[in-house]
């Protein structure tokens, strides 16, 4: 997904059931691959209330919340690099792995 940082879709499919549509959204994190960095579901037919201003635990408009935090490491020759170098950059291999993840369902 280029171009956008949030994204949102809706169980609504069909006319008559408006008032049951659920919106699933995702915020990813442009800078490290897109990683998902926040998921959330909300019930709401109001188009400005998709992308909720909270999107934390104390928003109780949220059906679910998951938050999502990662280890970013650039390896180069084995080791761990803070830092690379221009001739060095095609062969650092970025390893992104999920250190916390916290899941909130406020059914």
């Amino acid at each position: 997904m280029i171009g956008f940082r949030k994204q949102a879709r809706s169980s609504w499919y069909t006319e008559g059931f408006e008032n049951t549509k659920i919106w699933s959204g995702v915020e990813i994190d442009p800078i490290n691959k897109g990683v998902p960095i926040k998921e959330w579901s909300i019930r709401t037919n109001v188009d400005s209330q998709v992308f909720p201003v909270d999107l934390s635990e104390n928003n109780t408009q949220l059906l679910s919340l998951k938050t999502t935090t990662y280890q970013i490491d650039k390896i180069l020759n084995g080791q761990v690099v803070t830092t690379v170098g221009d001739d060095d950059k095609s062969k650092v291999v970025t390893a992104i792995i999920p250190k916390t993840s916290r899941t909130k369902d406020f059914f």
